[in-house]
């Protein structure tokens, strides 16, 4: 392996990690001071006769809690719905959404995922902000109705207390699909202050579900799409999975055409996905030492006294083909690289998601891509290593013109020029076929390292977990990580057996030393496609060293234009 191909390989490498750092890259405002009102103040005295707007906004200002009239103090436990994906539980004590159970995931502990991260909060904050307070329904107990059906549960809140103010919460829960519907009516406050709003959001992110909780650390963040403006707000994300930034809560304002938003860790996402896009504002929090994450909408109440609102809450797995499904953009969450790269990580994912129908093994998918990809490119892999080969064969020229012109570096790289278009040699036919492959690899390692279908897959033997290292063992709590051993012995063959200029040698065998540390704690998945890669290039190699090295011919000097006839020369 020459100085050329050592030096692709290594742009490689350098592009992936810069992929990594760049994706994610923070679009926001400047950040403004939001503290939550938590101050707790006398309820409501009950009137009997309908308030006017002003009372109203006194009312939203000095009450603290929602007191149900119609409230049975008795009434404990939750409502249960399971669905063929979910199992959900809902609390009448604030109307609120207590777990949401993924069936066909599991968390950490190997029981179903809940994307609930606090059972105590509940999934969504809410709050209804007036000009000195919060109006807040935590706490209220509401009289439920739960309507069961063959394609949808509909659980119904409805508290109202004695001054007339009424909130109803309707949760629709289909069958079949990772989302629910919420319809939101407040009747009995109307106010002319514009400052009055629904506040609702994710009050704490989501939950760490991963085995090496590092991955969901570095990716737990908040993100929403403005317009055609994707936003993520996070305070880890670093490169190779570390976390950046450090501890700390920061806070954030974004505003403008939101379509939805919502919060995300590694695989999992929780989004508030609006009716019609509309501008609204967005308050965004992040702690970096808890590593929590919460993003509040604001929504202006009516000034008719009743307000409905609408939304669509999806709880459910980052799956780029469930997430385009819906047709607002939601895809964008996924994790598929900067720019250039997407439309490459995109053809690989619709890859993966048409081959699982017939091949349900993500590891045997893995190796069959990394087949394809190696024989699509055996053409300019070839013509590279016959590049490489003729360069061997005019290295006594080249040591010649190097000694002769030693002192004068423009005639030497005259002189080399001249060789390369005698023997039509492209100096830099090493290096091209890698250059090109570069946006499919960082696609690859996009899908790869971040795709949710190869969460928790096996491949066989002791690769259990395709999005994990493969690790069987800790020696002194050092992780042994067995295929980028296997990776770097594949790599250490293909330089064997590759023709290289012995004062080179040395060079090219730390490539090998390089890339496995840059693997050793890559999801096996993309250690598995580059040791496969790595088998078909020693294959390549020993057939392309079975066949006759290619002859220097060397090109005939063009010959003088002849004059034309009928025509004197001068």
């Amino acid at each position: 392996m020459d100085r050329r191909m050592l030096l692709a390989m290594g742009l490689a490498v350098l592009v992936l990690v810069a992929n990594q750092m760049l994706f994610g890259k923070r679009t926001s405002r400047e950040p403004v001071p939001f503290i939550a009102d938590t101050t707790a103040v006398a309820p409501t005295r009950p009137v009997l006769e309908a308030p006017s707007p002003s009372e109203r906004t006194e009312r939203l200002s000095d009450a603290a809690v929602l007191r149900n009239a119609d409230g049975d103090p008795e009434m404990v436990g939750l409502i249960d719905v399971e669905t063929e994906l979910v199992h959900a539980e809902f609390d009448p004590i604030g109307g609120t959404l207590r777990s949401w159970r993924l069936l066909k995931y599991t968390g950490e502990d190997g029981h179903p995922a809940d994307l609930v991260r606090d059972r105590t909060q509940g999934a969504l904050s809410f709050g209804l902000r007036g000009k000195r307070g919060v109006l807040r329904t935590d706490s209220t107990r509401f009289t439920p109705t739960v309507v069961r059906e063959a394609d949808s549960t509909v659980v119904r809140f409805l508290a109202r207390n004695d001054s007339g103010v009424e909130v109803e919460k309707i949760y629709t829960i289909p069958r079949d699909r990772y989302d629910c519907r919420l319809e939101i009516r407040i009747l009995g406050v109307g106010t002319e202050d514009e400052a009055s709003a629904l506040e609702i959001g994710w009050s704490d992110g989501m939950p760490v579900l991963e085995k090496d909780a590092r991955t969901d650390h570095a990716a737990i963040s908040t993100v929403a799409l403005f317009g055609k403006d994707f936003v993520r707000n996070h305070s880890g994300g670093g490169a190779l999975g570390c976390s950046r930034g450090g501890g700390g809560v920061r806070t954030e304002e974004n505003e403008g055409t939101l379509r939805w938003m919502g919060v995300r860790n590694r695989y999992f996402l929780g989004a508030i996905l609006l009716d019609q896009p509309r501008d609204r504002r967005i308050v965004t929090q992040h702690n970096g030492v808890t590593h929590e994450a919460s993003a509040i909408m604001s929504e202006p109440l009516s000034t008719t006294g009743e307000t409905e609102i609408g939304f669509k809450l999806y709880l459910g797995p980052i799956h780029y083909g469930i997430l385009e499904s819906y047709k607002v953009g939601l895809e964008r969450v996924q994790d598929l690289g900067p720019g250039i790269f997407r439309p490459f990580s995109k053809l690989l994912m619709k890859f993966f998601e048409a081959t699982n129908r017939v091949i349900p093994n993500y590891g045997w998918e893995i190796i069959i891509l990394s087949i394809l990809l190696r024989v699509a490119f055996y053409p300019l892999t070839k013509k590279s290593m016959d590049s490489m080969r003729r360069m061997q064969m005019v290295k006594p020229e080249l040591d010649r013109i190097n000694a002769k012109f030693k002192d004068d570096p423009a005639k030497r790289n005259q002189e080399m020029m001249e060789l390369y278009r005698k023997y039509k040699i492209n100096p830099m036919g090493g290096c091209l076929p890698m250059l090109i492959q570069l946006p499919v690899l960082s696609g690859l390692y996009f899908v790869l390292a971040n795709a949710v279908q190869l969460r928790k897959e096996p491949f066989g033997l002791w690769m259990q977990d395709l999005s994990a290292p493969d690790t069987v063992a800790h020696l002194a709590g050092f992780p042994v990580n067995v295929l980028p051993l296997v990776m770097a012995g594949t790599m250490l063959w293909q330089q064997k057996i590759t023709p290289t200029d012995p004062r080179q040698a040395a060079i090219g065998y730390l490539m090998p030393i390089m890339m496995t540390i840059f693997f050793y704690s890559m999801a096996s998945g993309l250690v598995l496609y580059w040791t496969t890669s790595n088998l078909m290039s020693v294959a390549q190699q020993i057939l392309i060293n079975r066949t006759p090295a290619p002859a220097l011919i060397p090109v005939a000097p063009e010959k003088p234009e002849r004059p034309r006839a009928g025509r004197k020369s001068r």
